[in-house]
């Protein structure tokens, strides 16, 4: 029955008569005695014809506090809860199973024996399985027609959807938190080696969440448009959205250029490099696995004498290279007419293609990949700073192909 049912009378077991209805849903009745301030649980609402008798009920203890959808009651020397419409009231003892509302009173937490083994949603029913170890606060939030759960804790904060899937695993982050005083249905912050992060959950489409990192230096005027597109298509690790205008490290750029290839595909940088049949390359300065796998894609070859040189600045001519050979796995070539740089015969041999391609690539945007730094110039070992990396790995992934 949809509605508030009209009550007609109650009757307790031993056929006291139960007249106030002190709480109604669209499963179950609970009626105060009128001499105990007992509550009976009713299985189906008492008939709109004539007087119904409600049979089933159990008379479970005193009423200590009412705050619909929560009873909290006293049963002898145990207390009971109960959840209006979702779940009978159940007794608490040492060795059963117990229902507690949380501290928001948005969710139940089932614990057997002191330990938490499932979270049931007040609005909705959906039972979600807390992660093993947590033995924190629980938070219910709601966001883009969706709930989630938080379960905030020291060491263990994990983030889940109301149908069980995991969005933020253990381990990600050093901690997160609800923000107060901030939309705190949907917006979480985050601590990460040191940075404040702020979690979105009312994303851009097609994301899990958007995050920011707070306080961080901000990019150039004229590359903050793009520099914000690429941290949208996720692009860019938080641990990157800083240090804009400084020098780019080649370790870096690698790590641009994987999250790219990554998001384009849909496929792991490691897979993509198992997939090429590309020979696998060792370096003696580095074993970062999407260096390696960059270098199995031939996307790099490395210093000479076994070195790559992860920490130091990519010049404008590596970054070029580097571009046109993940253009190359992708499968997208130039598309527009060639520039003749000033300084062409500055550029290395192994980079000249490569300058010659990306200057001729042009993205849905009308945007080159790379271009010159005025006076028709390229200037091949110029420093490449972060933002100028960040926005060029970005034009690439916005090329048709």
């Amino acid at each position: 029955m949809d509605g508030t049912p009209v009550l007609r009378t109650a009757h307790s077991e031993d056929g006291g008569q139960a007249t106030d209805l002190i709480y109604a849903d669209s499963k179950y009745l609970y009626c105060a005695s009128d001499t105990e301030n007992e509550v009976l649980v009713r299985d189906y609402y008492a008939s709109n014809e004539g007087d119904g008798t409600a049979s089933g009920g159990r008379a479970l203890g005193k009423v200590l506090v009412f705050d619909p959808p929560f009873i909290k009651m006293s049963h002898a020397s145990s207390t009971i809860y109960a959840l209006g419409g979702v779940n009978s009231m159940e007794e608490v003892t040492d060795s059963s199973i117990a229902w507690f509302p949380s501290g928001d009173k948005k969710a139940f937490v089932r614990t057997w024996n002191g330990t938490p083994v499932k979270v049931r949603l007040a609005e909705t029913g959906e039972e979600v399985t807390p992660p093993a170890g947590w033995e924190g606060t629980l938070h219910v939030l709601e966001a883009r027609d969706s709930h989630y759960v938080l379960f905030e804790d020291d060491t263990n904060s994990v983030l889940m959807k109301s149908d069980g899937t995991t969005l933020i695993p253990a381990g990600t982050y050093d901690s997160i938190t609800c923000i107060a005083g901030i939309d705190a249905a949907s917006v979480l912050a985050a601590q990460k080696d040191g940075q404040l992060l702020i979690i979105d959950l009312n994303s851009s489409e097609g994301k899990a969440y958007d995050s920011y990192v707070v306080g961080a230096e901000q990019p150039s005027s004229w590359a903050q448009a793009e520099v914000d597109a690429a941290v949208s298509a996720e692009l860019v690790a938080p641990d990157y959205q800083n240090g804009y205008v400084s020098p780019c490290s080649r370790e870096t750029f690698c790590e641009l250029i994987a999250r790219m290839l990554t998001q384009r595909t849909g496929k792991s940088l490691p897979t993509l490099a198992e997939e090429s049949g590309g020979e696998q390359i060792q370096f003696n300065d580095t074993t970062n696995s999407n260096v390696l796998a960059c270098a199995q894609l031939g996307i790099i070859n490395g210093m000479g004498d076994g070195r790559f040189a992860p920490n130091d600045s990519i010049t404008r001519e590596q970054a070029a290279t580097m571009l046109a050979r993940a253009a190359a796995v992708l499968g997208i070539e130039s598309n527009c007419e060639t520039v003749d740089f000033a300084d062409e015969a500055d550029i290395s041999s192994f980079a000249k293609d490569a300058v010659t391609m990306v200057s001729a690539m042009e993205n849905a945007e009308g945007k080159r990949v790379m271009q010159g730094v005025g006076n028709a110039s390229f200037e091949p070992k110029g420093t490449y700073t972060r933002e100028q990396s960040i926005l060029t790995v970005y034009r690439l992934f916005r090329m048709d192909g």
